[in-house]
């Protein structure tokens, strides 16, 4: 609706409709820069969790897999070993049975095994701890590209806040001028 270039006048002021007319254009105007910046910014909050999401899916997590993997090989490799170890058991409860030499055995096993889980859990440890930094720096970095994100919305909602607060005192002035347009019946 274009806006009126100037008033018709009437008997006691301006002409009532063309007065109305302007209003209605003042209102539309203001609606429809408010759904405009309303618009822009969905638009830009879903550019943000989309951008989000995607940091957040580029964490890497393939050096655990492959921990994970490696320590499934080794339960199987473990498992092997206590069958082994089980036939062997078997087989020498019909010999006769040295108990200080398996007691030995038995205890060098044991310390090369807590060896092992020692040195495993260092390494899932330091690969965890890798993983955790890695993560906290892309945080920062996405944190630091959200901040001027932020301003912008911030910035457009500032915007439409003075629309509205001038559209608003347009609508003021527009009472006031109505006031003033009223006819005295006294």
């Amino acid at each position: 609706m274009p806006a009126p270039k100037n008033f018709r006048t009437a008997f006691n002021g301006f002409n009532r409709e063309d007065v109305v007319c302007y209003l209605e254009y003042l209102k539309s105007r203001h609606a429809s820069e408010v759904n405009q910046l309303k618009t822009e910014a969905e638009s830009l909050r879903a550019r943000l969790d989309a951008y989000c999401d995607r940091q957040l899916e580029k964490r890497d997590c393939s050096g655990l897999e492959e921990e994970n993997a490696a320590l499934r090989q080794r339960i199987q490799e473990l498992e092997q070993e206590k069958e082994a170890l089980a036939a062997q058991l078997a087989q020498q409860s019909q010999e006769p049975v040295d108990y200080p030499a398996q007691e030995l055995e038995a205890y060098r096993r044991a310390e090369r095994t807590e060896r092992e889980a020692r040195e495993r859990a260092d390494q899932v440890y330091r690969r965890t701890s890798l993983v955790l930094n890695n993560a906290a720096e892309k945080l920062d970095s996405v944190t630091s590209q959200v901040g001027p994100l932020a301003d912008s919305i911030l910035e457009q909602i500032r915007h439409l806040e003075s629309g509205v607060g001038a559209t608003r005192q347009s609508l003021q002035d527009a009472v006031c001028v109505l006031e003033q347009l009223r006819p005295n019946h006294e």
